[in-house]
């Protein structure tokens, strides 16, 4: 039995000790950088904005001028056709014809109206290649415009809320960068907290092999009982056990740790506690004004009631549809191009359509209706999260301090812990304290020391999740950008 328990100390303890010279060391800022720049989410998220830019740029691009060149090459036809007698009968007649047609338009967007106003001009060429004649027509210049009266105009609000959309996706990039970096901390922590278990295990176990050594002894002697050295026996077993899980505990937090950061260095590592904590001058005022001021959440509050705004309106207005288009220019047709533009003759046209519902049994008033209370509802949400959001900065600014002492006592209690399981073990060594109180001053070291790292955790937890909300960097007091 002591012979396995050597073999398995050596196995678990030494060789990891040996290779843990090589190991290459790194700090949470290091992963942080690393994140930042090569992740998956970094890349995820810089994709998300860039389709938000170019979704405002096709915004922009729409409400300006707009030339289009359009054109028949071809309309060809070769067919009988039925043509109309004054006598109201038809008479099928055959025809072969090929129609040439080619145009130029230019169309500006009124925002400001909701219209569309647009110059035009064409050319079309008609040959009857039956009847060996041809002809040209020609609009060399019109000026159309489609202008909706009393109705909704999209256009206003797109001009106002693509903006809004723009500015949200900035902000939210900038959010999901430190929501990496949120992320982060917490992978690291958990690799932390494997790699402290794995030590703490190690040192547990060679502490135990020297009591079970000395309780061996105190047998021989005839000191100690037979059950006292089978307990420590079943503690050594129990304990590589512990170890053997504390290994792939570890190995599977490194592999987090490393895939979520898309790190490239897989060899041997070892992370460092980041006990060089910043400092930080939290002001309350300066939290809740920052966080209205930088964060995507505040921006999207402004948007989403723009657009419950939008759609009442837009209820409203489509109760009465009323239309005006309206066309000015010249036209002539000739069998001689060269006579085409000469003398051309004008011609005007305007149209106003009027749509008024008489009986819709009520659906124009329900649309209404649900458009403000959508409205309703969206203000009640907005101020329901906006609350949430104020409560969780107030909280994490009164807990500032408190979490930053935690860390001082908590590191005092863990200095303690284990100066005093050093005295307990050289006590046990002269036979002034038992097993039972040693196993406790063992228990008590290795609390102090998770709590501490959890202390630690605690703090860049609350540091990131602080940056996040506020997208502002208390350390330097300057924006995050």
């Amino acid at each position: 039995m002591k012979r396995y328990i050597l073999l398995t100390v050596l196995q678990l303890c030494c060789l990891p000790l040996l290779k843990g010279q090589l190991r290459r060391q790194y700090q949470l800022q290091d992963f942080i950088a690393t994140a930042a720049e090569h992740s998956i989410n970094k890349k995820l998220a810089a994709s998300t904005r860039q389709a938000s830019h170019y979704e405002y740029d096709n915004f922009r691009a729409s409400v300006k001028p707009q030339l289009l060149l359009t054109g028949t090459l071809i309309d060809y036809s070769k067919d009988y056709l039925a043509v109309r007698q004054p006598d109201g009968s038809s008479l099928y007649q055959y025809r072969i014809q090929n129609t040439v047609t080619a145009g130029l338009s230019l169309s500006q967007i009124i925002t400001a109206t909701g219209g569309t106003l647009s110059v035009n001009s064409s050319l079309n060429r008609f040959d009857d290649i039956e009847r060996k004649f041809g002809q040209f027509s020609t609009i060399p210049a019109n000026i159309y415009l489609q202008q909706p009266l009393f109705g909704f105009n999209a256009y206003k609000w797109q001009k106002k809320l693509a903006p809004l959309r723009l500015e949200e996706a900035n902000k939210n990039y900038i959010q999901q960068q430190e929501n990496i970096s949120a992320d982060v901390v917490r992978y690291f922590f958990d690799v932390l907290d494997a790699q402290v278990n794995l030590d703490l295990s190690g040192k547990n176990l060679q502490h135990q092999q020297q009591i079970y050594d000395i309780e061996l002894k105190k047998v021989d002697l005839g000191t100690a009982s037979r059950e006292k050295l089978l307990q420590i026996r079943l503690q050594i077993l129990n304990s590589i056990q512990d170890q053997k899980q504390a290994v792939v505990l570890l190995q599977t937090a490194l592999f987090n740790l490393n895939s979520y950061t898309a790190n490239p260095d897989t060899t041997s590592m070892e992370l460092l506690l980041p006990t060089e904590l910043p400092v930080l001058h939290i002001s309350m005022e300066i939290a809740l004004q920052e966080a209205i001021r930088n964060r995507a959440a505040f921006t999207g509050f402004i948007r989403r009631r723009e657009e419950a705004m939008r759609d009442l309106q837009q209820a409203r207005k489509e109760r009465l549809t009323v239309n005006l288009t309206a066309s000015y220019g010249l036209n002539n047709a000739s069998q001689q191009f060269s006579k085409l533009y000469q003398q051309p003759n004008s011609q005007q046209n305007v149209t106003l359509g009027v749509a008024i519902p008489i009986v819709d049994w009520g659906r124009n008033r329900g649309k209404v209706n649900l458009a403000s209370n959508n409205l309703k509802t969206t203000e009640y949400t907005i101020a329901q999260e906006e609350m949430n959001i104020r409560q969780v900065i107030v909280t994490l600014v009164k807990n500032a301090d408190l979490i930053r002492d935690n860390i001082e006592v908590s590191h005092q209690t863990d200095m303690i812990a284990q100066e005093r399981y050093a005295l307990a073990q050289e006590q046990f060594k002269l036979g002034k304290l038992s097993v039972t109180d040693l196993n406790i001053a063992l228990l008590e070291k290795d609390q102090a020391r998770k709590k501490y790292i959890n202390a630690l955790r605690t703090f860049w937890d609350a540091y990131y999740q602080l940056r996040c909300l506020t997208l502002y960097d208390f350390a330097t007091d300057r924006r995050i950008l």
